[in-house]
């Protein structure tokens, strides 16, 4: 997955504004597999998949 010029609702600003930073965490203990995220000077990035051992599984979650 990839996230590019991602906006958020502010409710401090009145309206939307450009998200500088973001916290992905996976949320399925139960479901085994691999995934790795991480974000660049363009987007937020997620990879994810079935097989366990692939990714760098950031645990609890990452900021970025």
């Amino acid at each position: 997955m990839e996230l590019s010029n991602f906006r958020v609702n502010s409710v401090e600003a009145d309206g939307w504004v450009p998200a500088h930073s973001a916290y992905l965490e996976q949320q399925y203990e139960k479901w085994t597999g691999s995934y790795s995220l991480g974000s660049d000077d363009s987007c937020f990035w997620a990879i994810a998949t079935g097989i366990p051992g692939l990714g760098s599984n950031p645990g609890g979650g990452t900021y970025l």
